[in-house]
């Protein structure tokens, strides 16, 4: 895992590209988002996995 700092203009790119985007419009989203610090903390976690076929039996 790692930390981030998010300006508002991350937040709003952050949060517009997931599923809750489609519940608010977005200058609603805006209007949330100028109520939060200037500076956003935020940790990252990442998994990645590889996947094969099984071979045909």
């Amino acid at each position: 895992t790692w930390r981030l700092a998010l300006h508002h203009q991350d937040v709003h790119d952050i949060t517009a590209m997931g599923p809750a985007a489609r519940h608010v419009s977005d200058d609603d989203l805006r209007l949330l988002i100028a109520r939060l610090p200037e500076v956003v903390g935020a940790t990252v976690a990442v998994d990645v996995a590889v996947y094969r076929r099984s071979p045909r039996r």
